[in-house]
Order: structure tokens, then sequence, then C-alpha cells
């Protein structure tokens, strides 16, 4: 299931009545029961259809990994909220062309915030990272979406919601 945005851009939903009819999953206890690496997954494949549907495809290289069909990386991180926050990762390197940050509401909503090339060759030294991995950190306040970056005011994402653009 799909709304529109005011952008007229669709915000996907992962619904128990979409997980059924695609999973053949019936039971709400089954759906709560799902991994976070399983419902990252789910997420990743229903804005993955999206994206076809709109004329882009990705490929997967590996695990959160995609490519575009001119080969350029993808990464698509995903969370379920915590009290108005996400927090998200991705493999640490250097060659994205874009981060597509996949923040699933309490009500279900998944906000697509999709950040272009220039938006991670900017802070890309300034990302808080482990040994292997970025580390996102995404904030709702007064409607609006902020991610915290070291060093930086907070950064404000709304600019960057279903973004697909930045795909192409």
């Amino acid at each position: 299931r799909s709304r529109k945005t005011s952008q007229n851009l669709p915000i996907n939903t992962l619904s128990e009545q979409n997980i059924s009819s695609e999973n053949s999953i019936e039971s709400k206890n089954i759906v709560t029961e799902l991994s976070h690496k399983e419902k990252g997954k789910r997420r990743r494949n229903a804005f993955i259809s999206t994206l076809q549907k709109k004329g882009l495809n990705l490929s997967q290289e590996k695990g959160v990994i995609y490519k575009t069909e001119s080969s350029q990386i993808i990464g698509i991180a995903s969370a379920k909220e915590q009290n108005q926050k996400w927090f998200l990762g991705l493999p640490l390197r250097n060659d994205y062309y874009a981060i597509v940050l996949l923040c699933e509401q309490s009500d279900g909503n998944i906000l697509n915030i999709i950040l272009p090339f220039e938006f991670f060759q900017t802070y890309m030294n300034s990302f808080v990272s482990s040994n292997r991995d970025y580390k996102f950190h995404v904030f709702k306040k007064h409607d609006e979406l902020y991610m915290i970056i070291p060093g930086t005011d907070h950064v404000t994402v709304n600019q960057f919601l279903n973004n697909i653009e930045s795909l192409r």
C-alpha cells in the first residue's frame, strides 16, 4: 500500500496486509516475530519494487549494497522508529553514489530519505563510524527530520525525502 505525499510521490508502507499478500504470512503474531534483519530486507524489497515501477532498476551487490544500471553504488539502510529516532548503519566504504535511509515510523509508514552523492561527499569524513560501518542517527522534531553529524549543527534532511532523482 502507498499513499501520496504533497510532492505526489508514494511513501511505501509495510502493513500486515502487504506482508500477508506478498509472503503468505497471515498472523500478526508471526509478523511481530520477524527479526530486525528480515524486517529490513522486506523494507528494502518494497523500496526496490517502487523504484522498478518508476523505471529505476537496482541490483543487489551484497547485503545492503546495490548497484544502478550504470554501476553506481547505492547503500540502503533500514530501521524502525524508537521514540522519533532511527539508528541506521551501512558498510564503511567511500564509493557511495547515494545513501538511502528507510525509516519506518511507529504507524508503519516508511520515510525514504535519499542522500545524494554531494551530501555523502560533504559529510563522509564526519559521519560516526565503527571499524566496519557508518552509523547514521536520524531524529524527528516538530515534523522536521534531522541527522546528527559530529562537528555540525543537526543537519536537516527533509529536502531528501523521496529524492529518487538522486539515484538516476
